[in-house]
């Protein structure tokens, strides 16, 4: 299969950033405002997956969907601060808050052209992801919260310092 997909079956825990990497490109090379739009909305779709499902260890490993809802969620969850090694894999969840909002940010920049606007959205949809997780029995945190908008300030501030930078110091060679 010649697409950006390859096989659904192989679509897992390390080939989702491949995924995206591939989207993004695509949007680039294409510059098709309809794949822009496509890109944001499968993210957001993969994050809401990510979000939702009971289990990351059966969507990874055995690509296994499970969602179990909570209609009375208990919303003091969001402010327990257990921060602490739940697992093996904590530090690599983590890591995917901070990557995955910034992936966000970025294609929702690339799609508006708006930096605060998109960092505002990519913001919010972290928040809201963080409540709805509490609906799914999930542990939805603030520190998540937090975690999940440095991702979005590496978006928003890394090209903005990377200008400033390499900007004025590509500018020197021209002169």
């Amino acid at each position: 299969m010649d697409s950006i997909f390859g096989d659904i079956e192989q679509v897992g825990f390390y080939s989702i950033p491949h995924l995206m990497i591939q989207l993004v490109s695509k949007c680039r090379v294409n510059g098709s405002g309809a794949m822009r739009y496509f890109a944001v909305i499968g993210w957001a779709v993969i994050l809401g997956v990510l979000t939702c499902d009971l289990s990351l260890n059966g969507l990874f490993y055995r690509q296994a969907i499970h969602f179990s809802i909570n209609p009375h969620p208990d919303f003091f969850e969001l402010f327990k601060l257990d921060l602490r090694f739940v697992h093996s894999h904590w530090t690599i969840i983590k890591l995917g808050h901070f990557i995955g909002f910034a992936i966000m940010d970025a294609l929702l920049w690339n799609m508006t052209r708006k930096r605060g606007a998109s960092a505002l959205l990519s913001i919010a949809f972290a928040v809201s992801t963080e409540i709805l997780q509490l609906y799914f029995n999930r542990d939805g945190r603030i520190y998540d919260m937090l975690i999940d908008s440095a991702g979005v300030l590496a978006s928003y501030y890394i090209p903005l310092i990377h200008r400033m930078v390499f900007g004025n110091y590509a500018k020197s060679f021209h002169k």
